[in-house]
């Protein structure tokens, strides 16, 4: 019997090696049937709030999808170096002298893109002028004869200053942003014009008291200071363009290309301090600016650190001294947070 009993037990174990595992479970799994009627209802519906241990959170606070969309501070320095170009029937700029002049720039921007921003700017450089403020046919006569007046040094003061008060509204796109607004703007600039000239001449002096009378010339040299003074002020109303696209971008740098536009229209007056006739009256300004530059920005944990290199046009076309254009390179550094 025990030979019988190990026969068969190593013929059934030899059966087991030869059945495919697959189709064995397979074979289980007909072999289950379930009864529906001992399937419950589920401990909770679609809608119901699920268990959880701790504080709630948010997922807007752990997940934001544009973090540029927050409300921000925004504060930008900048130091414009522009060079003048003025010129009239008988002046004219040397423009070989740049006029420097701080611009800051502060506003709040909103989540939804709306910003307020106030931008102010001054500047006071004298610079070169060229050609002569007196004609050529001005004389002063001693006696005999005078030589013209000529002119020995010749300058021209710019001194201004501008604010504006933006409104804006910025849309964010996927590599860049374009904003649009209007300014309240307020502007003024005075052209104060120095030279001075000099006159080489001379007269007879007659000799007495000797034999016979004679005369010789005797020479001088005279020097004059001039000076004229046009300013002009005003307010009004502006329109703004700006925009920037970004070319290049990681978790820490950023480098964009951006640009911007202005246009301003004052009503003001002009003033002539040092005429003898008509000193003031009223008049109007027409401020354009342009400029295109790049921009770098260094992604900090709790602001954003901007520098900013430009190349920027002005144009100034007030009463009394026609059109002022102004061009040349402008860099800034800002924070935002």
């Amino acid at each position: 019997m025990a030979w019988v009993a190990i026969g068969c037990a190593v013929s059934y174990a030899r059966e087991l090696s030869s059945v495919d595992p697959l189709l064995q479970a397979a074979q289980w799994a007909e072999e289950i049937r379930v009864d529906e009627s001992d399937v419950g209802e589920p401990d909770f519906e679609v809608n119901d709030e699920l268990p959880y241990c701790g504080d709630a959170v948010e997922m807007a606070e752990i997940i934001e999808l544009n973090p540029r969309r927050r409300g921000r501070w925004i504060v930008l320095t900048e130091l414009t170096t522009l060079f003048p170009s003025y010129s009239t029937t008988t002046i004219a700029s040397a423009n070989d002298e740049p006029i420097f002049g701080p611009r800051v720039s502060l506003g709040w921007e909103s989540a939804a893109g709306f910003g307020v921003r106030g931008r102010g700017w001054g500047f006071d450089t004298a610079v070169n002028a060229e050609g002569s403020p007196i004609p050529a046919a001005s004389y002063y006569y001693y006696y005999d004869y005078a030589s013209p007046l000529q002119v020995t040094s010749h300058e021209i003061n710019f001194r201004g200053g501008r604010f504006d008060l933006d409104l804006y509204k910025r849309f964010e796109h996927s590599t860049g942003y374009l904003a649009i607004g209007a300014s309240l703007t307020a502007a003024q600039l005075t052209l104060r014009e120095n030279y001075t000239a000099t006159q080489n001449g001379y007269y007879y002096q007659t000799i007495y008291n000797f034999p016979y009378s004679y005369s010789y010339p005797v020479h001088y040299t005279t020097t004059y200071q001039g000076e004229g003074v046009v300013r002009n002020r005003g307010g009004g109303l502006g329109l703004l363009v700006e925009g920037s696209h970004r070319f290049y971008e990681t978790s820490l740098h950023e480098w964009s290309i951006f640009s911007r536009g202005r246009v301003a229209y004052l009503i003001g007056q002009w003033e002539l301090p040092y005429s003898s006739a008509l000193t003031e009256g009223d008049g109007n300004m027409l401020l354009g600016e342009a400029a295109l530059g790049l921009e770098y920005r260094l992604k900090l944990r709790r602001a954003d650190l901007v520098a900013q290199c430009s190349f920027e046009v002005q144009t100034w076309n007030v009463s009394i001294a026609d059109r002022i254009n102004f061009a040349g390179v402008t860099n800034g550094i800002g924070l935002e947070w």
